[in-house]
């Protein structure tokens, strides 16, 4: 089963479509408010599952993540992130930073700049 949202022009909300797709790209298997299944083939209007407002859709996708599902692009972002923090951590390490007073300041062994070390 596969989620769709759009945001139409002519209603201030969501339309929420769950459905699937049918073989040989002939159509689709639209999920009905009521819970059935209904068929419509390419050129047909769909009718969307579910018109939801903005609060809904929030607080339906806050107990998502309270059951601890994630979209897969946070994890992405959140090692990116990780990887850039230790990348920062080894910087102030090889340039000797010291974190004073909320400012860095560095003091540079110039002898390893000048390859003598």
């Amino acid at each position: 089963m596969k989620c769709r949202i759009i945001q139409p022009d002519s209603f201030f909300g969501y339309y929420v479509y769950l459905y699937e797709e049918l073989p040989n790209d002939s159509g689709m298997s639209v999920m009905l408010p009521d819970g059935t299944m209904k068929t419509y083939r390419r050129g047909e209007v769909i009718e969307p599952t579910f018109r939801w407002h903005d609060d809904t859709l929030k607080s339906i996708l806050a107990a998502i993540e309270g059951i601890g599902i994630k979209p897969e692009n946070e994890s992405v972002t959140a090692g990116k992130l990780a990887a850039q923090s230790a990348h920062l951590e080894d910087l102030r390490t090889l340039l000797n930073l010291q974190h004073k007073d909320g400012v860095f300041e560095a003091s540079v062994d110039m002898r390893y700049a000048r390859g003598e070390k």
